[in-house]
């Protein structure tokens, strides 16, 4: 068996214990850890000269787990967003994003591939002279770069933000549900459920293994080799 193809069924066994393996505890957290470690390392594998994580990351996805999800703004964040700033000429954009998203004490959980709009269409109605409100630029509330943010909260502080709300393998679909503030004050919280994980780890692994084998690539040469910590010792 070929190097490559022993490399993608170590990952393919990751995935296949996320998906068939209980946890009594932390179920959700652990298993999206593992789905995170294996995009971190399929990344490395075919981008080593990016030195960024992030970089490297969104790029992987966008190309060998593609979806359209990728390019759309969350409503939510952008929602929030134009609530910190008192520009007049937003008042177009806000109304829009509202009424598509919907009033947060609504029983429905909308699914955020088909609400949320492409990042061209939000860009149109963004204010050409306001670069940023806070900060924050139109394109960081796109999924891809929201989804780094996640991957960056599970991994370096071990929590999920976005709560425990029906984050499990059977939804494979992002969505928003609403939470009640202190003000008793709804509003929409995005979350990326495990099921999402699975699903663009799998995407993931079939395209890259494709890849593998058409241009007869191994993998372990992105990786460093030897018995020491220090590479240059190796």
């Amino acid at each position: 068996m070929s190097n490559s193809k022993n490399f993608i069924n170590v990952f393919k066994k990751h995935l296949e214990f996320v998906e068939k393996t209980k946890l009594l505890e932390y179920d959700s957290l652990y298993k999206k850890i593992i789905c995170v470690g294996i995009i971190d390392t399929l990344s490395k594998s075919v981008y080593p000269n990016i030195r960024s994580n992030k970089s490297r990351f969104t790029k992987f996805l966008k190309k060998y787990s593609p979806s359209d999800l990728w390019n759309k703004i969350s409503l939510a964040h952008l929602i929030k967003l134009l609530s910190l700033t008192e520009n007049p000429k937003f008042s177009k954009l806000e109304k829009y994003a509202k009424s598509t998203l919907g009033t947060s004490d609504s029983p429905n959980e909308p699914k955020a591939d088909y609400i949320d709009p492409d990042f061209e269409i939000v860009e149109k109605l963004w204010q050409k002279d306001v670069k940023d409100i806070k900060g924050v630029k139109l394109k960081y509330l796109k999924h891809i770069n929201l989804f780094y943010n996640y991957r960056n909260y599970i991994v370096h502080e071990m929590r999920r933000p976005g709560g425990l709300y029906n984050d499990d393998i059977n939804h494979n679909i992002p969505f928003y549900y609403s939470l009640l503030t202190n003000n008793d004050k709804y509003f929409w919280k995005i979350v990326y459920p495990l099921g999402f994980f699975v699903k663009i780890c799998q995407k993931a692994l079939n395209n890259i293994e494709n890849y593998y084998l058409k241009n007869k690539f191994d993998p372990s040469e992105s990786f460093d080799q030897g018995n020491y910590l220090i590479n240059q010792l190796n």
